[in-house]
């Protein structure tokens, strides 16, 4: 029982530690889906004091997969950044292609998920944006679908042993 007591304390002691504010915070992709039908699942690690995302895996799937095919962006294949576009005051949280099988060197495919409010160190649910066309996906952003419903969610006690690079 001693033994019992002592680990809960260690781990209570370890939680209250824990600092509010960690630089790097997983955000799951919740209930993202696209106006064909497709879905978008996943994370990315987002650090806002320093304004940047280090790793991600983030799957497309479903809909129109003639004209947008199951794909999934990953370090290995993509550049992430953060755009501000159309003086929206949020950045867009973006993810662009470098993986040439998908079409020419000139062609590019690319994932655009505009939050509809700053993410924090704080972690939380922040919804997607679907007010503006800042919230989509799309091949030489020709052939798109727009983001018709989702959310990021996050929480600093996930987020430990997830690396922002």
């Amino acid at each position: 029982m001693r033994r019992a007591w002592g680990l809960l304390s260690f781990l209570g002691l370890a939680c209250l530690g824990r600092d509010a504010s960690a630089r790097n915070i997983a955000w799951l992709l919740d209930g993202v889906t696209f106006v064909d039908g497709g879905t978008a699942s996943g994370y990315f690690v987002f650090d806002a004091d320093r304004n940047r995302i280090g790793d991600f895996s983030v799957s497309v799937d479903g809909g129109n997969e003639t004209e947008l095919a199951p794909y999934t962006y990953t370090p290995d294949d993509a550049n992430p950044s953060l755009p501000t576009i159309d003086s929206n005051p949020v950045p867009t949280i973006e993810f662009t292609s470098t993986d040439d099988s998908i079409g020419t060197p000139a062609s590019y495919r690319q994932l655009r998920i505009t939050p509809a409010d700053n993410l924090s160190n704080a972690g939380g649910t922040v919804a997607i944006d679907l007010a503006s066309s800042l919230s989509v996906e799309c091949y030489n952003c020709a052939r798109a679908r727009d983001i018709a419903s989702g959310d990021l969610v996050s929480d600093t006690l996930f987020s430990d042993g997830f690396d922002g690079n």
